[in-house]
């Protein structure tokens, strides 16, 4: 499991701490990398909980990020052939909100190759005001533009195959 998160003031640090031990049964290695203000309690809070921290470079573009834990995760990974990526703030949003969903989504991975994660209505909406109507307008720009009922493309979650992710890294 690949994640990513940015949280400068630490305010995650007791979400991690109470979920760390659901993350452990659920993955069999989950990797985190910060964005380099993101504060020293959190990094300590995830290394005490057994989880891999890698952090990204001051100044360089977030989708870097993604990269890092990309490379994190299949160095740390078993015998897995599957690698999930899920922004770490997004996982602790859904594991407090509703783990069966997670747990059954996360199930899915056994038929496809490649799995994009979206959300369902119902949990978009308990996201703030303000960062749901946003992505509603992407959301339903994106689903117009491709000419289907619906699409969640504001949430970066998906599982794929260690191929397709190896793959992956190789594009510029």
């Amino acid at each position: 499991m690949a994640s990513t998160l940015h949280d400068e003031n630490g305010g995650l640090v007791s979400h991690i701490d109470k979920h760390a031990q659901s993350f452990h049964r659920l993955f069999e290695s989950l990797t985190v990398v910060l964005t380099s203000n993101t504060h020293p309690k959190v990094e300590a809070t995830l290394i005490r909980n057994g989880f891999p921290v890698g952090k990204t470079s001051e100044g360089r573009p977030y989708h870097e990020g993604y990269r890092l834990a990309l490379n994190l995760a299949l160095n740390h990974m078993g015998m897995e052939d599957k690698v999930a990526y899920f922004d770490l703030d997004r996982l602790l949003h859904w594991i407090e909100t509703f783990p069966e969903e997670l747990q059954a989504t996360l199930e899915l991975h056994k038929n496809y190759d490649l799995i994009i994660v979206g959300r369902t209505e119902r949990a978009h909406r308990t996201h703030h005001t303000s960062l749901y109507r946003t992505e509603t307008f992407i959301n339903s720009f994106i689903s117009e533009l491709l000419e289907i009922d619906h699409i969640d493309v504001a949430a970066t979650n998906w599982i794929l195959t260690t191929e397709l992710a190896k793959l992956l890294l190789k594009t510029k």
